[in-house]
């Protein structure tokens, strides 16, 4: 699979409403050429990172973050709660 063009939903962790639980809330969506197959993980992974830093800014957390991946043409998620990797 060649790059395309999928939406990135990018979520950030929250306490939930009176509780101590910690919930994923979207915070800003932005599509993004990336290329899905196996060993092209990089470019999810630079997807989540430049949206945590254009939302959140230089110094924001990675690891406060999650993005779900959607493909434009059927609305389907195809990668769901995605992560950085602690050597990100």
């Amino acid at each position: 699979m060649a790059l395309r063009a999928y939406r990135c939903v990018l979520l950030k962790a929250k306490r939930a409403f009176s509780s101590d639980k910690t919930v994923f809330r979207q915070v800003d969506q932005f599509t993004c050429e990336l290329d899905l197959d196996d060993g092209m993980g990089h470019t999810v992974r630079a997807a989540l990172l430049h949206g945590v830093r254009q939302y959140g800014g230089p110094d924001a957390d990675a690891s406060q973050y999650r993005m779900n991946v959607i493909d434009p043409k059927n609305g389907r998620t195809v990668r769901r709660d995605f992560t950085a990797p602690p050597e990100a």
